[in-house]
């Protein structure tokens, strides 16, 4: 598998042997006669499944739980963090809301929630960022915290 063509043919064999591996079933349900939802299953071939769980725990021992993807996954939190404490500073009790610097659409937004209920901005804020991209957030970050990034002919 050193090769790219002969890994594509690999994965692409391997596909096909998976997809051949699958039987789409009839079973009895009560629901079976209102969705098909109920009414069809499917059945995976014993090896083929033995297959499945094997990439899929090469995936995760490999990928999902490398020292790299850790650190892009520490890297978003941080970002996160540190953009949503500041937007929103201070606590429940106490808090101010950095209006001047927040993007357009999240201050649209804002404008329609009341803007001294904490919990009410920070659950807006914390939507405009699962809204976001992986790009999106940290070009903010970088505009707020990197000297090096944006100037003012990026606005004109």
């Amino acid at each position: 598998m050193d090769h790219r063509e002969d890994f594509d043919r690999y994965l692409a064999s391997r596909t096909g042997r998976f997809i051949e591996g699958v039987q789409v079933i009839e079973r009895k349900h009560p629901l079976d006669k209102k969705s098909n939802r109920y009414k069809y299953g499917i059945e995976i071939e014993t090896g083929v499944e033995i297959e499945n769980n094997l990439y899929k725990r090469l995936a995760v021992d490999i990928i999902f739980r490398s020292p790299q993807l850790e650190q892009l996954e520490f890297k978003g939190r941080y970002i996160l963090e540190r953009l949503f404490t500041t937007f929103l500073q201070g606590g429940l009790k106490a808090f101010t809301l950095n209006a001047k610097i927040l993007p357009n659409v999240l201050r649209e937004k804002l404008k329609h929630i009341d803007e001294n209920d904490y919990v009410a901005v920070a659950r807006m804020i914390c939507d405009y960022f699962s809204e976001q991209t992986d790009i999106s957030l940290p070009k903010i970050y970088k505009r707020l915290f990197d000297p090096d990034y944006g100037t003012f002919y990026d606005i004109v």
